[in-house]
C-alpha cells in the first residue's frame, strides 16, 4: 500500500525562488489513501464491503471507503516526468527529480519521497520583437509599458502565453479582428 508521498523543495534555492511542494502536487500520479487518527480507515471501510452483494449497505461502504492504493512504479515514473516538465515550464531548464523508495518501515507499506533539484533559472536577458507586418510595430511598441516581461525575471512558459494572449487581445480592441 502507498502509505505517504513526501516532496523535498530544493533548499540550496532562496525561498522567493523555491519551487513549493505544494505547488506540485496536483502533477504527482499517485497519492496515498486518506487517513483518519493515524489508521487506514476509509481503506477498512472500503475492503469491508462484500463485491459479490449489490444493496445499499455494501454500496454506502463503497462510497464512504476509498479503494487501496497500491505502489505503481510506472505512475511513480510519470511523476517525476511531469514534475521535470513543470519545472521547465517555470525556467529551470537544467533540473531534475529523484525519488527515494522506503519499504522498511512498515510490512507491506511504501513510503515515496520524490526530492527536486532545482538548478539555476534561465532569466530573460533581452526582449526582441518580430513583425511580419510594420503597421504593428508602433502599436505594439507603445504600450510596452503593459509588457509582462521584465528584464531579469525568470523565463516563465505561462508567462510568456499570457503576454501573447494580451497583446492578441490589444490588436483585437484595435480593430485587428483576426489576429
Amino acid at each position: 500500500l502507498l502509505q505517504r508521498v513526501n516532496i523535498e523543495e530544493d533548499k540550496s534555492v532562496p525561498r522567493d525562488e523555491r519551487i513549493k511542494s505544494e505547488e506540485v502536487t496536483k502533477y504527482l500520479r499517485q497519492k496515498p489513501n486518506k487517513h483518519f487518527l493515524g489508521t487506514d480507515f476509509y481503506t477498512w471501510i472500503y475492503l469491508m464491503a462484500n463485491p459479490e452483494k449489490d444493496n445499499w449497505w455494501n454500496n454506502f461502504k463503497r462510497k464512504i471507503g476509498e479503494e487501496p492504493v497500491i505502489l505503481d512504479m510506472d505512475l511513480t515514473d510519470k511523476s517525476i516526468t511531469n514534475l521535470e516538465t513543470y519545472l521547465r515550464t517555470k525556467g529551470y531548464f537544467h533540473s531534475d527529480v529523484t525519488y527515494k523508495l522506503d519499504t522498511v518501515r512498515r510490512e507491506h507499506r511504501a513510503e515515496i519521497t520524490y526530492k527536486i533539484r532545482q538548478g539555476e533559472p534561465t532569466r530573460i536577458s533581452s526582449l526582441n520583437y518580430e513583425f511580419r507586418d510594420s503597421s504593428l510595430r508602433n502599436i505594439i511598441l507603445a504600450d510596452s509599458a503593459g509588457c509582462l516581461l521584465k528584464h531579469g525575471d525568470v523565463l516563465d512558459i505561462t508567462l510568456l502565453d499570457a503576454e501573447r494572449e494580451r497583446i492578441a487581445a490589444m490588436l483585437k480592441n484595435r480593430g485587428y479582428y483576426d489576429f
